[in-house]
Order: C-alpha cells, then structure tokens, then sequence
C-alpha cells in the first residue's frame, strides 16, 4: 500500500488489521443480499418467537442487524451519500419485516373490536391506561406500530456508532481526507 493512503475503508473491505477479522467473516459480509435478507427473516422470527409475540428482542436485534447492514454496504461502496442512503434504505425493510410479523402475531386480536360484549380484562394484557378497553388498543399499538420504529431507532444508532468506531479507530493512520474521516466528530 502506498504511503499517505488512507486505509479506513480498504481495511474494513480487504480485512485488514483495523477490526481484526477472519475470513469467515469477510465472507459474511459478501454473501448476496437475498441470502442476507433471508438471514435476517430468519432470525427476526426467531426474536419475535423467544419473546413470545413481544417484540423486545427484535428492538435488541436492532443493534447487531445495524451493525452488519452498515458492514456490508461498506465493503461494497465508499461513497458516503450511498452508504447513508442505502442504510436508510436497509433499515426501513428490517422493521417492514418486524411490522410484517407483529401484524401476523397481534392482527388477530384487532377482531375482538368485532364483538360487542368481549371482556377486555380477560384478555391477558396489562392495565396501562386503567380502562381495559384503552389499554387493549394501547397496547396493541405499541406491539404494532411502536415496537417496529423502536427496532428502526436502535438500528440506525448502531448505523452511526458504527461508523464513528470506525473512525476513530483509524483517525490516528489517515491523513487524506478519506470518507471515513468526513464523519463529523461525536459529541
């Protein structure tokens, strides 16, 4: 490698020595993008069956599915406009799925509304507004519609901290301005 050259992004692509990687990994991070896709569905049903139709692991997949989202489209581009838009991108799918199976699992109980006599006591949820009527459509939202934007928030953070670990990580050996190094600084 020449000297002067940056090695922020040549080093998370080829596996060099910033975040010490093996090759298995490299290779996880050059699968095809339906197989990583399929990897993924797989793992959000896993979440969403370990917390029992609650979707609190699937908010904790967030963090590890940030992670290597922003991995992968780092070893395929360097372009900092592509590399956000794309996680953008990226990220909006992982919670559609996550939406996708929360309305599977939760969307049968939206029939309930159906019924005139149903007692919502006996549904089973908690009492978070003191009504049980209130609390059933409250916490159908939050399993829903609120639980998936949460995924996507702690997504996108572990995009950002990703991106900032990398930098500083390798702001000690650049000192050509790569695209690594135009992240502004945190905090």
């Amino acid at each position: 490698m020449p000297a002067g050259r940056c090695t922020g992004l040549d080093s998370l692509v080829s596996g060099g020595p910033l975040l010490k990687e093996t090759n298995r990994m490299n290779r996880l991070f050059k699968i095809e993008l339906k197989s990583m896709f399929l990897l993924y569905i797989i793992c959000d049903i896993l979440c969403v069956g370990v917390g029992m139709g609650v979707p609190v692991f699937c908010i904790l997949f967030g963090f590890l599915s940030g992670w290597a989202i922003i991995k992968i489209i780092i070893s395929q581009t360097s372009d900092l406009e592509k590399i956000l838009e794309k996680s953008i991108k990226y990220g909006i799918v992982t919670i559609l799925v996550t939406f996708l199976f929360m309305l599977i699992v939760w969307g049968g109980a939206i029939i309930v509304f159906l019924h005139n006599n149903y007692d919502f006591k006996n549904f089973g949820n908690p009492l978070i507004l003191y009504d049980p009527k209130l609390s059933f459509i409250g916490w159908l939202v939050l399993m829903i519609v609120i639980s998936p934007l949460l995924q996507l928030l702690t997504t996108v953070f572990s995009f950002y901290m990703t991106m900032i670990y990398i930098k500083k990580k390798d702001s000690t050996s650049c000192k050509t301005g790569c695209i690594i190094c135009r992240f502004p600084e945190a905090g």
